[in-house]
């Protein structure tokens, strides 16, 4: 069957030459050559590995081959166009290869969809035997799907009756491309038309089919032979798995299913950058318009649950699901890349997550979190946190799905949810509660700067690693030991990336990784594995297993490494947390650990936010300091008041801040008394008994008022003048 089709494209475009090749329209002085020659010559050196020549010839093919002259040639050719392929695994002409590959895409095309010649291929369906024969296995193999629509207005012709068979035969044959547009063709209210049409959907056996097949059988306005036939053509659909009792509405839903998992998608084996989705228009048929391939199935997800909605409006599965499709949709566009299909007001996924409300965007986030998939978990936690209330989390069961997503290995993920439970003022514990402080620190620990734990059992090969990764902008920690190095990590809740030297235990890394798994907030980290020649084989094996991690000799330099993060990064299609993003999140986390601690003390344990906010206090970021500040005045442990003091004592931090300081240490000592060390005590007592007035000297002496100190110290309030 390969050998036929080979033959006949090359009959076809040979026809395709002869009356419609036109000569590229360039100034004869740059013409040095023609197409052919340069084409012929470009597979040439492309063969003997003469690069700059052959990227030469390439490039004058690109700007000035002809796409269907281009097209002929390759497929004279013989292997041109693997020649081409494998062309792009070479950096020196990868970039003319590419070009030169769009042009026979360009070239396929303009073939395939010309009207004139497909009509001629029609007619010739009723000339001998063998131009019938032809014919056929043209519009088949050649012309696929974009003969659709004409061979239907041929079969509807009642004046070219002698091509109906021949046309019904090609439609049976033509493939999975044809499925498409012949099952919206099924609209027609032609019914003998219509019968061709479900008969050839049963010959080609495709179970996309099903759902239209089935909706015939269900309709009460179907002739009863249009239905008998309809049934008949359910009954030879391959993979169909619909037993008789299964509505039309369940089967548009389960093709759904089919497309969003791209089980089923024509589009998703091919990889073609612009792919066709076909509607019915009563005057021409069916027709279709373009969509960027890559998000095809998502469109073809959400255009078979709004039908099975429209037949079945109580299936609430088709909603969720179609919610899932948008915002995989969206994921996949990048910035401000529109489907035209969708029309100029669509308002986006997120308008429709938020405006369905909590039951769908559970059954959402539910799916996401199965399926491992980010960006869809992160559209459904975001839309939870705009519409999930006290009200609708009183069933503990209802808050799972958010509880869940504290331990998804994305960290966006974790910590979106982590905002949405804590903004939706539980009144009872419920499991998994315990994760939404630590993951609120791990909100304010973002910075937009990348953070790295480093272990080698060589402490200067660690301590080297460490200042080159420094250089690059990396936060690092060196660690003595596997173990002290996930410690590390974890006070730091999750770093970007782990550097492990691997030495003598490299059969326990399959281990460490175990552990690493099983830890939420490091699931999701980057591992670089540094192996010498005896632990390469384990480390790769390891590596294998885990798209997180990266394998590299032994001695590389900072720079390799970083280079090796930023490949784990793009291949499990995470993009790193810039500065603006970090800002945004660590200020909503230390907000919302400063509403916990005002309200939710039942539910959440806000004490473990203590280290977190201590630390926050020697961030560059203003307003994160004063929030700090705040969250640890209202924290009992005395190690936090005391780090309050020692702020607000410190000469080198901002007066600003350092008047905030004073604040919250008189609020702190309000609430729990006072926790100070008798050295901080004696600093605020020096400043209130010897500093110059000014707005400091004012606010110390009302710290050391709620001190409640005794009087062998206040004596000296008493005694600081002899009068």
């Amino acid at each position: 069957m390969r050998a036929k089709y080979l033959a006949v494209c090359g009959l076809v475009v040979s026809i395709l030459l002869c009356g419609s090749v036109s000569q590229a329209q360039v100034p004869e002085a740059k013409v040095k050559k023609s197409t052919a020659e340069a084409f012929e010559d470009a597979i040439h050196y492309l063969r003997i590995a003469k690069w700059e020549l052959a990227k030469g010839n390439l490039e004058y093919v690109a700007i000035y081959g002809d796409p269907i002259e281009v097209l002929a040639l390759a497929q004279k050719l013989a292997d041109s166009e693997k020649t081409l392929l494998g062309a792009l695994d070479v950096e020196e002409v990868a970039a003319a290869g590419r070009d030169v590959l769009k042009v026979l895409e360009q070239g396929r095309a303009a073939q395939q969809q010309n009207p004139e010649l497909i009509e001629q291929e029609i007619e010739r369906l009723g000339t001998t035997p063998r131009g019938r024969l032809l014919a056929q296995e043209i519009l088949t193999f050649i012309y696929k799907e974009y003969a659709v629509p004409q061979l239907l207005r041929a079969l509807a012709d009642e004046k070219r009756t002698n091509l109906h068979a021949s046309i019904v035969v090609v439609l049976s044959e033509m493939g999975k491309s044809a499925v498409d547009p012949l099952v919206v063709a099924l609209a027609s209210e032609d019914n003998v038309l219509k019968g061709h049409i479900i008969w050839s959907l049963g010959e080609l056996g495709y179970r996309q089919a099903g759902p239209y097949l089935r909706e015939i059988v269900e309709d009460e306005a179907s002739r009863p032979e249009i239905k008998e036939a309809a049934q008949e053509a359910l009954n030879k659909l391959r993979g169909l798995d619909a037993p008789a009792g299964v509505s039309a509405a369940e089967l548009y839903y389960r093709l759904a299913n089919y497309y969003y998992y791209g089980r089923i998608s024509q589009v998703a084996e091919t990889g073609v950058e612009t792919a066709k989705v076909w509607y019915f228009k009563a005057d021409i048929g069916p027709t279709f318009a373009l969509v960027p391939g890559k998000v095809y199935d998502e469109i073809m997800t959400m255009r078979s649950c709004q039908r099975a909605l429209e037949l079945d409006p109580r299936l609430g599965s088709a909603v969720s699901l179609w919610l899932s499709g948008a915002l995989q949709m969206e994921a996949k566009l990048g910035a401000g890349e529109k489907v035209e299909l969708l029309g100029e007001n669509w308002p986006g996924a997120k308008w429709f997550v938020v405006t369905a409300g909590q039951r769908y965007l559970q059954e959402v986030l539910a799916r996401a979190e199965k399926d491992g998939n980010g960006p869809v978990a992160l559209g459904a936690v975001k839309g939870l946190d705009l519409t999930a209330g006290r009200a609708w989390l009183s069933e503990k069961s209802r808050v799972i799905p958010l509880a869940d997503a504290l331990r998804f290995p994305d960290r966006r993920v974790r910590i979106a949810a982590a905002f949405a439970l804590a903004r939706a003022f539980g009144q009872e514990k419920f499991m998994g509660a315990e994760g939404v402080v630590p993951t609120l620190c791990e909100a304010v620990r973002q910075t937009g700067g990348p953070r790295a734990v480093i272990t080698d059992a060589s402490p200067d090969v660690a301590n080297k690693l460490q200042g080159q990764m420094r250089e690059l902008g990396y936060d690092t920690r060196v660690a003595t030991s596997w173990d002290d190095a996930m410690e590390v990590a974890r006070e730091l809740r999750g770093p970007d990336l782990l550097v492990i030297g691997v030495d003598g235990n490299g059969g326990q890394l399959a281990e460490l990784m175990g552990k690493l798994q099983q830890d939420f907030a490091l699931a999701s980290t980057a591992v670089v594995l540094l192996a010498n020649e005896s632990t390469f084989a384990p480390a790769s094996d390891v590596a294998v297993q885990n798209a997180y991690v990266e394998v590299l000799d032994a001695g590389v330099s900072g720079q390799a490494v970083a280079a090796s993060h930023r490949e784990i990064l793009i291949g499990v299609n995470q993009k790193p947390i810039d500065k603006a993003e970090a800002d945004k999140l660590a200020l909503t986390g230390a907000e919302l650990i400063v509403q916990i601690a005002t309200r939710d003390r039942r539910v959440y344990d806000i004490n473990v936010a203590s280290d977190t906010l201590i630390g926050a206090l020697r961030d560059p970021r203003a307003e994160l300091v004063k929030l700090a500040l705040q969250g640890l005045s209202l924290l009992r442990a005395l190690e936090n008041q005391q780090a309050i003091a020692d702020y607000a004592l410190d000469e080198e931090m901002p007066m600003e801040l350092r008047l905030i300081g004073l604040e919250r240490l008189g609020e702190s000592a309000r609430l729990w008394g006072n926790q100070l060390r008798e050295e901080q005590i004696s600093r605020l007592m020096k400043e209130v008994l010897e500093g110059a007035p000014s707005e400091f000297h004012s606010k110390t002496a009302r710290v050391v008022g709620t001190l409640n100190l005794p009087s062998e110290i206040i004596k000296e309030l008493i005694l600081r003048k002899k009068h």
